[in-house]
């Protein structure tokens, strides 16, 4: 995945809990926190596994994991299926 852009959407949600107009406990600002992480690791797939032959003509992304063929597209899928299923669970049930 891409740990960059998944800690600056991390940091983004904790500094949004923090200077929220309201108190924030502490067992609904982790479920949060984990939910976006959940979500941004899920869109991080996505994207890989979509622009997967377009990954494999650039020389930046041409070492991820699903051009190289350390990955097929269809586990790809899957991994990103279960993420959905998981960010849809907790949003439901936290909601």
């Amino acid at each position: 995945m891409k740990p960059r852009v998944m800690s600056l959407v991390l940091f983004t949600c904790m500094v949004g809990l923090l200077i929220a107009p309201f108190q924030v406990d502490f067992k609904s600002s982790v479920i949060s926190l984990l939910a976006v992480a959940i979500g941004s690791g899920a869109a991080g797939v996505l994207n890989m596994w979509y622009e997967s032959d377009l990954d494999a003509l650039m020389s930046r992304t041409c070492l991820r994991p699903i051009p190289t063929g350390k990955i097929k597209k269809k586990p790809g899928t899957i991994f990103w299926n279960s993420f959905i299923i998981c960010f849809n669970n907790n949003a439901l049930l936290f909601s």
